[in-house]
């Protein structure tokens, strides 16, 4: 295997550099697992962070080479908060696999992304965004290459600015990553659906409703792999294997579909243990993909399966405490989905309380 390096630097506000570094290597195995994106010697929330980042970054490629095997690491670590570094750790991992070309001189980012996914740059605070490329002018030589999200060009729209260019800065102002590679906005094609389900702790007040959201975009036949689905937070790995399951299986129930997907998943919450969520996450996939659809106001279901593949809803536990959860917060057009093993006549009380707000409540067997 042959190891390819990159570097991209990023100016902070007191001047200083962060410097992030990317080691790539490409297996020869055609056939290979997941090979593992390690973040070197740093703290375990900021390297889940960043391999979030560049998982949900790397679903906005044409094409996806999971035979690649990356290294990154931090030099020095970023202050917590800090999300300037992004863009250049989504740089530096393309360069490293050779999906983009790197500069004749030293390359500089600054930006991040409130959803990778979509390939979608956001604008740094102002007064940061300011202190950091005012520190950053007298670093720039020729040949260097600037990477700025397009908000942020207008602080370059300057005599200084004027300066840096005429010596040869290779700036380049992005809105979105497909313009790395003169494509179109990936963000344009991503579509999103957001489904809510109850959380019951045993403490009525601390109970809440939660949302899994699930984003899409569709890929050519062939090019479905386990890269193609990223669930951001902290989850164990077994919650994390039964998401991959309950997507999958629940999939296999729409069999007409021949397109594949690539998934983003992110709940509001991960501190959760039961599995009521699932009934929420496969709604919100199938409307996303377009195989359902939303409710006026928002969706609320609970629900497991043992057999998502025949799309058979099963009950889950804590119905009295989230019925009433339901009756606490449901507000005018919600739709709430629940198993059809909850129907009794407490549930056709809490459905005549909910109908007076209209609010629809309905027991489901299995998907439609």
């Amino acid at each position: 295997m042959t190891d390819f390096k990159s570097e991209c630097y990023v100016p902070q506000t007191d001047g200083s550099l962060i410097k992030i570094s990317a080691w790539a290597s490409k297996s020869r195995d055609s056939r290979p697992e997941l090979a593992p994106l390690k973040i070197l010697n740093t703290p375990n929330e900021l390297a889940r962070h960043c391999k979030e980042v560049l998982a949900a970054a790397r679903l906005t490629e044409t094409e996806l080479d999971p035979r690649w095997l990356v290294e990154l690491q931090f030099d020095p670590l970023p202050q917590t908060g800090n999300m300037a570094w992004e863009l250049a750790a989504v740089l530096v991992d393309r360069i490293a696999r050779q999906t983009l070309a790197p500069p004749a001189g030293n390359l500089y980012a600054l930006g991040y992304s409130a959803a990778w996914e979509t390939g979608r740059l956001a604008p740094l605070p102002n007064d940061e965004q300011q202190q950091c490329l005012g520190a950053l002018g007298a670093k720039l030589q020729a040949q260097d290459r600037l990477y700025l999200s397009a908000p942020q060009a207008s602080a370059l729209l300057t005599d200084a600015a004027a300066g840096l260019l005429a010596s040869g800065v290779d700036l380049h102002t992005l809105s979105h990553l497909g313009s790395l590679s003169g494509q179109p906005d990936p963000g344009s094609q991503v579509q999103s659906a957001k489904v809510w389900f109850p959380l019951v702790s045993g403490q009525a007040a601390l109970d809440c409703l939660a949302w899994v959201e699930v984003s899409v975009l569709p890929v050519a036949p062939g090019q479905q792999h386990e890269a193609n689905l990223v669930c951001t937070g902290s989850h164990p790995p077994k919650r994390l294997s039964t998401l991959t399951e309950v997507i999958t299986q629940s999939r296999g129930f729409d069999n007409f579909v021949q397109e594949d997907w690539r998934t983003v998943i992110r709940f509001s919450r991960s501190q959760f243990v039961d599995d009521s969520y699932q009934l929420a996450l496969v709604m919100a996939d199938r409307i996303a993909r377009g195989f359902d659809v939303p409710a006026k106001g928002r969706l609320i279901a609970t629900g497991c399966s043992a057999c998502w593949r025949e799309g058979r809803i099963d009950s889950v536990a804590g119905e009295t405490q989230k019925c009433q959860l339901f009756l606490r917060d449901a507000v005018k057009y919600d739709r709430i989905l629940v198993p059809t093993n909850w129907e009794s006549e407490a549930l056709q009380q809490v459905r005549q309380v909910l109908r007076a707000r209209e609010v629809s409540l309905v027991a489901l067997r299995q998907l439609i």
